[in-house]
């Protein structure tokens, strides 16, 4: 009787758990034009009322030398609010850029590498973490880079397609059908990269 209320007990218990904790996982594949240089895996972990997102980019690429890119980013939220948020980029072992955004209290504090600090009031809702799970709603008009540190114009430019304005000469452009991300252009003055999905 004993043994079977323990096996009740561990099978509620690893129910709970379950319920607490899940993972959502998917890959990219980078490309250059018509080649593949690289991939890139994200996750989506819930535990409670925290959510964790995590991005690593690895691309190698050649242009006279040869390139190995690195690039990771993640965001942490505790119910529907951002409480912090990193991007950290390596080329051929050299950190190229580094910055990371705490809630503190009321406020952020966001630090960019090498050594600039400040501080910042508005409450993060939205971040582009979110983008790679949740179609955005038409009527959004900007959202929280955690890469550039700051709040980016978006917008709806077709059916299930989305421009995000990161610099005047940096943009993505995220694709989606049925509700589900399909793919990303990251469109650059002197590259284009495409990220598409993997479903197998």
């Amino acid at each position: 009787m004993l043994k079977n209320h323990l096996t009740c007990l561990t099978f509620l218990i690893f129910l709970l758990v379950s319920n607490l904790l899940s993972a959502q996982n998917q890959k990219y594949t980078v490309f250059w034009g018509d080649d593949e240089i690289g991939l890139m895996n994200v996750s989506r972990v819930q535990n409670g009322l925290k959510t964790e997102y995590s991005f690593k980019a690895d691309v190698e690429f050649r242009v006279i030398l040869k390139y190995n890119r690195t690039t990771q980013f993640n965001a942490t939220y505790l119910r529907d609010t951002l409480i912090y948020c990193s991007s950290k980029s390596v080329m051929n072992d050299n950190l190229k850029d580094f910055q990371y955004t705490k809630k503190i209290g009321d406020s952020y504090q966001i630090f960019q590498h090498p050594d600039d600090t400040l501080k910042m009031k508005e409450c993060i809702l939205q971040s582009v973490a979110l983008l790679y799970f949740n179609e955005p709603k038409p009527e959004m008009k900007r959202i929280y880079a955690e890469g550039y540190s700051k709040f980016v114009p978006i917008e709806k430019v077709g059916n299930g397609i989305y421009k995000l304005y990161l610099t005047e000469d940096k943009t993505n452009v995220y694709y989606y059908v049925n509700g589900h991300l399909n793919e990303v252009k990251v469109l650059r003055t002197w590259f284009d990269l495409t990220f598409k999905r993997q479903f197998n």
